[in-house]
């Protein structure tokens, strides 16, 4: 079972410091990051409800990020938070490219101060990881595609 924190996006490499303090958490660790006003530093969803802080996940959820053994990073987001063109060209099965897919943070301004943070404390580079997509219309054709990201701290 992993354990669920909170933040602000623009508190988001506070938020691992201040978790990676606290004594036995267990792994993988989920950060929910919201695009609020509210400071947020990587709190629990119990201190979320002290503090009456709402959550909207449709329209201040931004991602979610998981923190994974050896320094491994998830950035996982679904597609409304993308506001420019994605696109995926496949290297083949014999090549690694890590220029594969649109870069996570050219996709969206909420999600480029997000990575420019990561990037900035950990020089991260992303791999894209997967495309997932799930029908939520019952009966429609409507699809919820959640893009997934990979790096590792350095």
């Amino acid at each position: 079972m992993s354990e669920t924190y909170n933040c602000d996006s623009n508190r988001v490499v506070e938020a691992i410091e201040n978790i990676d303090e606290e004594p036995e958490v267990e792994e993988p660790i989920e950060i929910q990051v919201w695009d609020k006003d509210v400071v947020m530093r990587g709190i629990s969803n119990e201190a979320m409800e002290e503090r009456n802080i709402q959550r909207d996940y449709l329209d201040d959820y931004v991602c979610r990020i998981e923190l994974h053994t050896a320094s491994q990073i998830k950035l996982k987001f679904h597609e409304r938070v993308v506001e420019n063109e994605f696109s995926l060209n496949p290297a083949g099965p014999n090549a690694i490219d890590p220029r594969q897919a649109t870069h996570p943070g050219e996709l969206g301004e909420q999600l480029g101060v997000i990575v420019k943070q990561l990037d900035y404390a950990y020089d991260c580079i992303w791999d894209f990881a997967s495309v997932n997509g799930a029908s939520i219309a019952h009966g429609g054709h409507i699809t919820d595609y959640e893009f997934t990201y990979e790096t590792f701290m350095n």
